[in-house]
């Protein structure tokens, strides 16, 4: 079987938020769901007969201010603390309903995320991650920044005796809040703060 660092994970149960677009202004909720194995994050417009957007890099429309998906011309906007708490958290299967173009600012970073998946935890799935591999090496410029996409030399698999490559592993943390620094609990004020009701953690 796998190591389960490198098995997929989705979330427990749902997850609820509400609040408005940092951009737009406008008011939104938006529901997190466990998603099957393989299935990636998919963003769901409840509000234009639940037309969904793969977040992958096919459909990025614009990273200025905001990282921005597009399809078909349907616009999902501000995803990008989301997608950094997904990452960060190693949530790699979920569907996001939103009933509106922008995603919540909430207080405007990853925190409520990252809180709201240690209240409802992970769930491990069957299915083995899939980590990118480049066969040779890929650079994009700008008038003021550069990257660089190079191969890495093959690594022999890892056997059961020894730990996997650096650069092939990507271990899964538990889903769990930032511990508190210097005395401070890193939870924002009871009324912004997570709350559980039965199965389901809501941002308020």
């Amino acid at each position: 079987m796998a190591e389960s660092s490198h098995l997929e994970n989705t979330i427990s149960s749902p997850i609820e938020f509400a609040g408005v677009g940092l951009h737009s202004g406008a008011p939104v909720r938006m529901r997190l769901l466990p998603a099957p194995g393989g299935s990636g994050v998919v963003f769901r417009r409840t509000d234009l007969d639940n037309f969904e957007i793969p977040a992958t890099g096919r459909n990025v429309a614009k990273v200025s201010y905001a990282t921005s998906l597009m399809r078909q011309g349907v616009l999902i906007s501000t995803t990008e603390h989301l997608l950094s708490a997904l990452l960060g958290c190693g949530v790699d299967n979920v569907l996001v309903e939103l009933d509106n173009l922008e995603l919540p600012i909430l207080d405007g970073s990853a925190l409520p995320y990252t809180l709201a998946f240690g209240e409802v935890g992970p769930k491990s799935q069957r299915r083995r991650r899939e980590y990118p591999a480049f066969s040779r090496t890929s650079k994009s410029a700008r008038a003021t920044s550069s990257s660089a996409f190079i191969p890495a030399k093959a690594t022999p698999s890892p056997t059961p005796s020894t730990s996997p490559p650096p650069s092939a592993a990507r271990d899964t943390p538990s889903i769990s809040p930032p511990a508190p620094t210097s005395g401070r609990s890193p939870r924002p004020a009871p009324s912004a703060g997570v709350k559980t009701k039965g199965s389901c953690a809501t941002w308020v």
